[in-house]
């Protein structure tokens, strides 16, 4: 019973995103960032929601890597070495942040 709780609160909204995928003319990285469902709206700026739009319907979305990624200009879009202190950052951030 609890699972179907749980998957009933996850599907609830499920139409309301299709139809503002539909009213975003089926852009996914545009419903996506202006429905606020990959961006916490507390960290960054709106000035990188074009770029965040594009790099969705670039990278994630419905494109998907062939079996070695020859298809895929990912590491042209993507500053590996800032990523990578970041996610140092971050994981420093969450440790301490962290109950024992």
């Amino acid at each position: 019973m609890c699972q179907c709780e749980f998957a009933k609160s996850i599907t609830s909204e499920c139409d309301d995103v299709i139809l503002a995928y539909v009213r975003a003319g089926e852009d996914c990285g545009k419903v996506l960032v202006d429905e606020g469902l990959t961006i916490n709206r507390d960290l960054g700026v709106e000035m990188l929601d074009a770029t965040m739009q594009v790099f969705i319907n670039q990278h994630l979305a419905n494109n998907t890597c062939d079996a070695n990624c020859t298809n895929s200009n990912l590491t042209e879009d993507v500053d590996i070495d800032n990523f990578l202190r970041n996610f140092a950052v971050m994981a420093a951030i969450l440790n301490s942040d962290s109950p024992w």
